[in-house]
């Protein structure tokens, strides 16, 4: 399926515990923003984190926004677009909880990071009320987080601006092609045939691994 002129995946994850977002990065260019900057003409959305609470030393933010195309590359600067589902971010925002990885915590996807931690997750439901306000025009179904920082360098270097402005996903899942040529809102969740495993960090320019399947 083509999405724009490129080749659109939807990313998915099964019932193997190895699968989903086993790590969040505090990063300067967040991919849903980095993204929606430079590709996507519709209006600007602003999914930066935000210290929440200076005292507390909380920062708030998105995680994975739902049914919105993303732009990557391959290593050889081929374009494509991934997706997440609602349903898929929820399983894996549950799994992320499920595996205790609320330590797991990195700056620029480079820097494991001591003394942050996760303290809200919540998947974004309208019609239920769970919807922070600065929010109020992300799509149902998107991951919210904040963390705590604990850390006195890292807590220094957020609240003086430099450079850390969102969360980033460090995920393993499947990719699956869409079928037909351009997507509804209904049909960019919609499963087609299981093509290879990605391991796949959502920040800068983009594959990290990809094998084959393994034949059954």
């Amino acid at each position: 399926m083509l999405y724009k002129n490129l080749p659109l995946y939807n990313l998915v994850i099964d019932d193997d515990d190895t699968l989903g977002v086993d790590k969040i990065s505090l990063v300067t260019y967040p991919a849903v923003e980095e993204n929606f900057l430079l590709f996507d003409e519709t209006k600007h959305i602003d999914y930066s984190f935000s210290v929440q609470n200076e005292e507390k030393r909380l920062v708030s933010g998105i995680a994975m926004v739902a049914d919105r195309p993303i732009y990557r590359e391959t290593p050889d600067k081929k374009g494509y677009y991934v997706v997440f589902s609602k349903e898929t971010i929820e399983k894996i925002a549950h799994r992320f909880a499920k595996n205790n990885y609320a330590f797991n915590i990195s700056t620029q996807h480079k820097t494991d990071v001591t003394d942050c931690y996760v303290v809200e997750s919540f998947i974004i439901n309208k019609e239920r009320g769970i919807c922070p306000k600065e929010f109020a025009d992300v799509e149902d179904g998107s991951w919210y987080t904040s963390v705590k920082i604990d850390n006195q360098e890292l807590w220094n270097e957020i609240k003086n601006g430099e450079g850390l402005n969102g969360f980033s996903v460090e995920i393993r899942a499947i990719a699956e092609e869409f079928n037909k040529t351009e997507p509804t809102n209904q049909e960019l969740h919609q499963e087609g045939p299981k093509l290879n495993w990605l391991e796949n960090i959502l920040s800068g320019h983009l594959i990290i691994k990809e094998e084959q399947n393994k034949a059954q």
